[in-house]
């Protein structure tokens, strides 16, 4: 991951300007597999699931719950972590608060019918 965010890009259909944060998890869900004989609990990791949040200053883009592109990461340091061939939007949040900017966040996940 990128040690310096600053020059970090991101775009779906459309470049994800002025960009604010990347925010990238993979994560599958602990499967208990213990047995009677274990000592303690085992588990495996379950079918990981991956989710790429990215916020940005304003709220003109025109991206809603539901698009599906492409979805390109690249962090300063060279790294493209949080990318997907084939994403949809699934979450669109707007913020603002007194004295503050308004801010959007999109949330990315994984879709086997995006382009």
């Amino acid at each position: 991951m990128a040690h310096d965010f600053n020059g970090t890009t991101a775009t779906f259909n459309v470049a994800l300007i002025p960009l604010l944060s990347v925010d990238y998890d993979a994560a599958g869900p602990e499967v208990p597999v213990s047995g009677a004989a274990d000592g303690a609990h085992v588990y495996e990791c379950g079918v990981p699931g991956k989710t790429t949040v990215v916020e940005v200053v304003g709220s003109t883009l025109d991206i809603d719950a539901g698009d599906t592109g492409a979805l390109a990461i690249a962090w300063n340091s060279g790294g493209s972590e949080g990318s997907m061939a084939a994403a949809v939007c699934t979450k669109r949040e707007e913020r603002g608060g007194i004295d503050g900017p308004i801010t959007t966040k999109f949330t990315f996940r994984p879709n086997w019918a995006a382009a």
